[in-house]
């Protein structure tokens, strides 16, 4: 697991996706809280995979490396390089920001199977995913102009520096939301 720099087309700039130090070891309960893995920075053993009683399960499109790194990491130890190693270019067309539907789905499918998981049934975090996906769920309900319901969404959203963040995003006008929604 490294850290990726993102490379914003737009604005042509650099970013480091990432200061803060990546955890190591058996990092499982940190991915469910907060997710560091870029698709293009991470290598796999060959026995890991052996090991695996699928790899990548189809039924994900959006969240199909966020279900195998988790998988891998309750089983291995995760280690990292700790400096940028790879440019991620993030543009209008990247396929997880035009289908946040699609990634909302998949997580809940997720997280219902692995609520059954004993690797991840006891880990502290996992009740993360859910937040996480309800937040991307009030998001999506915020830029299709669903204010009724994205109130109500917000006022269940446990009190959070990200329930802060969706009541300045219900404030805002939608289309200058639309310009930072890299959410």
């Amino acid at each position: 697991m490294e850290i990726p720099i993102f490379f914003l087309k737009k604005k042509k700039k650099k970013k480091i996706y990432r200061k803060n130090k990546l955890p190591t070891g058996n990092i499982l309960n940190e991915l469910l809280k907060d997710y560091c893995i870029a698709s293009p920075t991470y290598i796999v053993r060959k026995k890991a995979l052996k090991d695996m009683s699928h790899n990548f399960n189809n039924s994900y499109h959006i969240i199909g490396d966020f279900d195998l790194n988790t998988r891998l990491a309750s089983k291995w130890k995760i280690e990292c390089i700790q400096s940028p190693v790879a440019y991620v270019r993030v543009h209008g067309q990247n396929e997880s920001l035009l289908k946040r539907q699609r990634e909302i789905d998949e997580l809940k499918i997720w997280y219902d199977e692995m609520k059954n998981n004993p690797a991840f049934s006891n880990k502290s975090n996992l009740n993360q995913v859910l937040l996480m996906t309800a937040y991307l769920e009030i998001m999506k309900s915020i830029l299709d102009n669903k204010f009724k319901k994205s109130f109500s969404m917000i006022m269940q959203y446990p009190f959070s520096l990200k329930k802060i963040k969706l009541v300045i995003a219900l404030l805002l006008p939608n289309f200058i939301l639309r310009k930072i929604k890299n959410y």
